[in-house]
Formats: C-alpha cells, structure tokens, sequence
C-alpha cells in the first residue's frame, strides 16, 4: 500500500470531469477512480511522472481534457512508469496499443462487454506479469503475441 500523500481515491456517481488542480500533486503514485459517469480526464494527466497506478471504473469512453482522446487510445497516453492499468467498464471494442506502457507489470480488464479484441502490442511488454480479463463476454480471442511476453505470469480470464 502506498502513503496516503501519494495516492488520490475519488468515488463519485456523478463526477463527470476533474480538474488539472490534482496535477499539482508530483509525487502522485496512484489514481483511483471509480466514477461511473466520469467523461474525461484533464490531458495535464501525462505530467505526472511517478503515476503507477491508474484504475478508472466509468460507464463511458473516457477523454483526456483538450485532446478529446479517449483513455483507450493510449497512443497520446505516455506514463512511462505506469505499472498497473485497471479499466472496469466501458464501451471498447478493440483495446489500443500498449506500446507507450513500457512498465507495465498488471493490465486488468473488466467488465468491457463490448471488448472483442485486444491489441497484438501487448506481446511487446516486456514487465508484465498479470493480465486479468474479467466479464469481457464478447471477446473472441487474444493475440497469438501473448505467447512473446516472457514474464507473464499470470492470465485470469473470466467470463461469468
């Protein structure tokens, strides 16, 4: 568990945005946010070098701020320290590129109902270790490049 100054919890209902007032907080390891009507987050997201842990729980395809990205396109999303990425929910049919998640050690995916593929870059990850994939009802298949990712561990896959 982290210290209490390094981590920021939001549970909310009715969060639909946040501010970039967190991004002031440097030292920020860890972003939990379980909103399920949470839309976007602001793009100064990126400036926090020692983020680890980013789990977004929301009903809805999430954007970063200004550049109306969505959270699942991590092309325009680079934490290059990020370890653990959790999405609970959400209405991804194809997750995208992990390539600018070079650190990343724990993928879950849970509740993408509408999840029917994910990216062939995961077998690039070289630090992962546990990939859960949980009520993904629609997923067909994973990318014959999992076989590449050495260190994985650990594959949870639930459909129930």
């Amino acid at each position: 568990m982290l210290p209490k100054e390094a981590q920021l919890m939001l549970i909310d209902d009715i969060v639909e945005e946040l501010t970039a007032s967190f991004i002031r907080w440097a030292n920020l390891e860890s972003l939990i946010l379980n909103c399920r009507s949470l839309k976007s987050l602001p793009a100064g997201i990126r400036q926090l070098p020692k983020l680890k842990i980013l789990d977004v729980d929301s009903d809805n395809h999430i954007l970063l701020g200004d550049d109306a990205l969505p959270l699942a396109s991590t092309e325009k999303l680079v934490l290059e320290n990020l370890m653990i990425l959790s999405l609970d929910g959400g209405p991804m049919n194809v997750t995208p590129s992990f390539s600018n998640l070079p650190w990343l050690e724990k993928l879950m995916l849970m509740n993408c109902k509408k999840l029917i593929e994910v990216h062939q870059s995961i077998g690039s990850l070289k630090k992962l270790q546990i990939l859960k994939i949980t009520r993904c009802t629609m997923l067909e298949r994973l990318p014959d490049s999992i076989c590449e990712s050495r260190p994985l561990k650990v594959l949870i896959s639930w459909d129930a």
